[in-house]
């Protein structure tokens, strides 16, 4: 499958209007997923691996800033990403809050 970038105004507009219409999109990708893989599906094990939780942004997104201050060291994330890995994850996401310095 091809992936081809947005750029026409009138584009972005029908995209705008589609994320308005919920059922409609979801209408949609129902038939691009039929017409690219019918049936098949896939899925992965996914482990997420937050190394620090200190931040310094101020959205309120996550509870990065809330408890006792930690960061892993690289040793701590190899461990988990191999504990991941024994248990058959596919996907490893790292991931921490916005700190000046992590090591």
């Amino acid at each position: 499958m091809k992936i081809r970038m947005i750029s026409d105004v009138s584009e972005i507009e029908e995209l705008k209007k589609l994320w308005m219409q919920p059922l409609r999109l979801f209408r949609l990708s129902n038939a691009l997923r039929e017409k690219s893989c019918q049936d098949a599906v896939s899925f992965v094990i996914n482990r997420n691996i937050n190394f620090t939780n200190k931040c310094t942004g101020t959205c309120r997104f996550c509870s990065f800033k809330h408890g006792i201050i930690y960061f892993l060291t690289p040793e701590q994330i190899l461990e988990r990403t191999g504990d991941a890995e024994r248990l058959g994850a596919t996907e490893i996401c790292l991931q921490g809050g916005l700190a000046r310095k992590c090591f």
